[in-house]
C-alpha cells in the first residue's frame, strides 16, 4: 500500500510540474488564472450541505502553493478532512525543479527525492528522473506543442517500463477538450490489470468543462460553477445524465 501510495501521489504531483524558461508553468497546466498564491480543493461528503455550514466534510482534498512565477512550492493531500500527505518542492537557481520531500502524517513516514532533469528541445520534450538516495524510483516525460500546450505524459517505473500514458489535444484557445488515457493498476488493487479510457469535454468560455463524456464508461457528467473576480471557479456542481447531484466541489484562493 505504501508503495502505491507513494506512486499515486507521484503521478499527482508530476502532473504539474514544468520547467521555468519555457511559456507554461503549474498554474497553466491546471487552468488557473491569475497571479494565485495558493489554492485549495475540496470535494465535499453528500450532495445537500450548505456552504455556511462548518461542519462539512471534505472527502478529498488538495492545498498548493505557489511561488510568484507560478510553479509549485508545496501540496497537501486530504481525506476526510485529516491530512495524510504533506509534498514540499525545491528548484536551484535558474528555477528548474531539482528535490522534494513527501511526509505522511498518519505514519509518520517521510521520503525525500532527487530530482534530474533532462530536456529535449527539438522534441519539446521534458523527463524528470526521481530517485530516492542513488536509486531511481520513478521517471516522467513530459511532451508538449509549440504553444506550451501538455499533449503527452508518460510515467515510468523504478525498472523504466511504462505504466501510465496520458494524451491531450486541444481547442483553438488551447482548452483541453480530449483525455486519452492508459495505466497498469498496481498488482491487487483492481481486478483489471490495465484500464484505458478516453475523455471528452465541451467547455465554457473560461476552459471549464461543461459536459464530460467517458468512452469506457458511456457516462456523461455535465457541471455548473460560481466564479471568483479572476475566472476561477469557486464551487462547480456536478450532475448525472437523469440530472441529479452526484457531486458538489468547493475551490479557495489566495493572490499575490
Amino acid at each position: 500500500m505504501q508503495t502505491f501510495l507513494t506512486t499515486t501521489c507521484l503521478l499527482f504531483f508530476t502532473f504539474n510540474i514544468s520547467l521555468a524558461q519555457t511559456n507554461h508553468n503549474d498554474l497553466k497546466d491546471v487552468n488557473l488564472k491569475g497571479n494565485v498564491k495558493s489554492f485549495g480543493q475540496c470535494f465535499l461528503d453528500g450532495t445537500e450541505i450548505p456552504l455556511a455550514d462548518n461542519n462539512k466534510i471534505c472527502q478529498t482534498g488538495i492545498g498548493n502553493m505557489y511561488n510568484e512565477k507560478g510553479f509549485l512550492l508545496s501540496s497537501n493531500s486530504v481525506s476526510y478532512n485529516a491530512k495524510v500527505l504533506e509534498m514540499k518542492y525545491y528548484y536551484d537557481t535558474d528555477g528548474v525543479l531539482n528535490a522534494s520531500d513527501y511526509y505522511y502524517p498518519g505514519t509518520k513516514m517521510s521520503q525525500s527525492f532527487l530530482i534530474t532533469v533532462k530536456q529535449d528541445t527539438t522534441k519539446n520534450e521534458v523527463s524528470y528522473w526521481f530517485y530516492e538516495g542513488s536509486v531511481l524510483q520513478s521517471k516522467t516525460v513530459f511532451i508538449r506543442d509549440e504553444k506550451g500546450n501538455l499533449v503527452g505524459h508518460m510515467n515510468y517505473g523504478k525498472d523504466e517500463k511504462l505504466n501510465m500514458e496520458k494524451h491531450y489535444e486541444y481547442d483553438a484557445d488551447n482548452y483541453r477538450i480530449k483525455e486519452s488515457f492508459w495505466s497498469i493498476s498496481p498488482p491487487g488493487y483492481l481486478d483489471k490489470p490495465i484500464l484505458k479510457s478516453i475523455v471528452t469535454y465541451k467547455n465554457d468560455e473560461f476552459g471549464n468543462p461543461i459536459m464530460k463524456t467517458n468512452s469506457s464508461s458511456k457516462e456523461t457528467t455535465t457541471y455548473t460553477y460560481k466564479y471568483d473576480r479572476n475566472d476561477n471557479w469557486l464551487l462547480r456542481t456536478s450532475y448525472n445524465y437523469k440530472g441529479e447531484i452526484n457531486q458538489i466541489a468547493e475551490q479557495y484562493f489566495e493572490y499575490y
